[in-house]
């Protein structure tokens, strides 16, 4: 089978990620112009609930088990990472199960501390989600462990797409009733999405057995002998002592050994091939623990941002009701810092987040190598590639905030309007924070040192809860307050956790390519754009006119990055060409 190169997984799943963000964008916008910002409000108040439950079985599992399964093939295993992802489906599915129930029996409770009694329903629907995305996480981690980036490229489009469909069809047909039914149809989109995605996984899965058939028959062939030699191993003792052992059985064992290994070898055309000569003998119980425990730092290290959310679902309404404003106002508020500021800060991040998803198994792999020049260029590459897709958001956003927001969002008031600029405005910064935050926490995580992000992000989190309760009861800040103390809660732990990575590996990334030729293209962008904006406002309407500057704007930073020598002549060649090697599955 072909294994990616890492800019090459890298940059499949930034592109998958930059249709979702525009598929997304085609769901979101319109969604929140249906609801109104008080159907936002329902619609995302029970987000970080649901997240935070999704932490349990999502990204930390899919990391462990890519970690696991990419350790396997390091040594030429692959009865061993397929016996990974079959324990932890078997995991993974008991967890869905289980976390769906707990949702379910407590809707009615979450609701009524959060403030707003009768949203227990969005809860009820959402709730079996949970099960589909606990066994999306298994075929995920199997794959990118594998050093293949496609499944999870597609599975987001996919994603996209029926939420999409169903989604916004749902919220515009059922919002007619009321606000809170037409938050459900949205939410309901969401379940189709999700359990189409795992449909899709489960496809995906056989038609890579399908393709690779020659290692599943050769697992199950060894997988009988190695059953067959625990009853011939007496009888082989009895008949075979010192050097009296006939020759025939030492032929067979000697040969037996020679194929494993030729195979794998056969692969990977490399004389250094160090394979296993037994397949997976562990139980599969044996291998799910193994699989819990290893996920269990990386759990409580994805825990804590959505931990910060529930925090936030929890304590902004509240404090804004006992500061004397209406309940549906306050929930506007939190729809507008939650519906429309956070989604646009979460652009860059998630295009980012493909390079967190990419570089576990990639660093895990030469780890265990013993490569560390190869390590130290995947991490400088990756920072590299993270500043260059946040910066110029970040640029954008906070010299063009009243823009953004009216080319994206219409309001029923100017007051709607001015907030939600005003607060991408306060959070512009976090564009660039939260990129570099949930690289670092990979890095580490890929490196073993598990609990150092979960310690940081504690930290972070502890700063968060302290403004929020100092800056949101100031009348004149009220939920600007959040924002300011979502910059204390990511700036925190990502300086603490460069800090350690820079104890664990020698760094030295390219000034020139990673900040300053980023930084200077951004600065070009911003002035074409305001130039382009001049020209074009005089004979085209506002939005159409800041669509088209921030596209000229947008090919001009991707232009300059190109003219100044951004990347090596190497990583070019893996960008247009999106070459794969032909590699062993060690």
């Amino acid at each position: 089978m072909k294994k990616q190169s890492f800019l090459a997984g890298a940059i499949i799943l930034t592109i998958s990620g930059i249709v979702c963000k525009i598929l997304g964008a085609i769901y979101k916008i319109p969604i929140a112009n249906i609801l109104g910002s008080q159907g936002m409000g329902f619609y995302y108040i029970i987000f970080p609930v649901y997240a935070f439950l999704l932490s349990f079985v999502s990204s930390c599992f899919t990391i462990s088990i890519s970690k696991k399964v990419s350790s396997a093939m390091a040594e030429g295993d692959f009865p061993m990472a397929h016996g990974y992802l079959k324990a932890s489906l078997l995991l993974l599915t008991f967890l869905g199960v289980g976390l769906c129930m707990i949702l379910i029996v407590l809707s009615r409770l979450i609701a009524y501390l959060q403030g707003i009694g009768n949203i227990y329903i969005c809860y009820l629907i959402i709730a079996p989600s949970i099960i589909a995305v606990a066994m999306q996480s298994a075929f995920k981690g199997f794959f990118q462990g594998l050093q293949n980036m496609t499944p999870s490229a597609i599975s987001q489009v996919v994603e996209e797409i029926l939420k999409l469909t169903v989604g916004f069809s749902l919220a515009s047909l059922l919002v007619e009733k009321s606000q809170l039914f037409g938050a459900c149809g949205a939410l309901v989109g969401i379940l189709v999405a999700e359990v189409g995605t795992c449909v899709y996984f489960t496809v995906s899965y056989f038609a890579f057995k399908i393709n690779n058939k020659s290692l599943f028959v050769h697992s199950r062939k060894h997988n009988l002998q190695g059953k067959s030699g625990i009853l011939e191993k007496k009888e082989n003792r009895d008949n075979c002592k010192g050097d009296n052992c006939s020759s025939e059985s030492k032929t067979d064992k000697i040969g037996a050994k020679k194929k494993i290994i030729g195979f794998f070898c056969s692969q990977n055309g490399s004389k250094k091939c160090q394979c296993k000569e037994n397949p997976c003998k562990k139980p599969l119980c044996k291998l799910m623990g193994e699989v819990f425990v290893n996920a269990i730092p990386f759990m409580l290290s994805s825990l804590v941002i959505p931990l910060s959310l529930v925090v936030d679902s929890f304590l902004i309404v509240n404090i804004l009701k006992n500061m004397g404003f209406d309940k549906f106002f306050a929930t506007a508020l939190l729809g507008l810092n939650a519906g429309v500021v956070s989604t646009l800060i979460g652009l860059p991040a998630t295009l980012s987040s493909s390079l967190c998803t990419t570089i576990v198994p990639y660093i895990t792999y030469s780890i265990a190598r013993g490569d560390v020049s190869t390590t130290s260029q995947k991490i400088c590459l990756a920072l590299k590639l993270s500043i260059i897709v946040s910066l110029p958001c970040f640029f954008v956003f906070i010299f063009f905030f009243p823009k953004v927001i009216n080319v994206l969002y219409s309001f029923d008031s100017v007051y709607e309007f001015n907030m939600a600029g005003t607060l991408l405005m306060i959070s512009s910064i976090n564009a660039l924070y939260l990129s570099i935050l949930q690289l670092t926490i990979a890095i580490l995580q890929a490196f073993g040192k598990t609990y150092i992000p979960v310690v940081n992000l504690s930290i972070g989190l502890l700063f968060k809860i302290f403004f929020e309760f100092v800056l949101i009861n100031i009348p004149d800040i009220n939920i600007s307050g959040a924002i300011i103390s979502n910059i204390a809660c990511y700036f925190v732990p990502s300086a603490l956790n460069i800090v350690q990575i820079k104890k664990l590996v020698s760094l030295r990334p390219n000034l020139w390519q990673t900040f300053i030729s980023p930084a200077i293209s951004s600065i070009i962008m911003v002035a074409i754009i305001a130039l382009c904006l001049t020209i074009t406002t005089n004979f085209l309407s506002l939005k159409l006119a800041t669509l088209l500057s921030f596209f000229v704007g947008g090919l001009a930073y991707l232009i300059c990055i190109l003219l100044f020598k951004t990347f090596l002549k190497e990583e070019k060649q893996d960008f247009l060409l999106f070459r794969t090697k032909k590699k062993s599955l060690s």
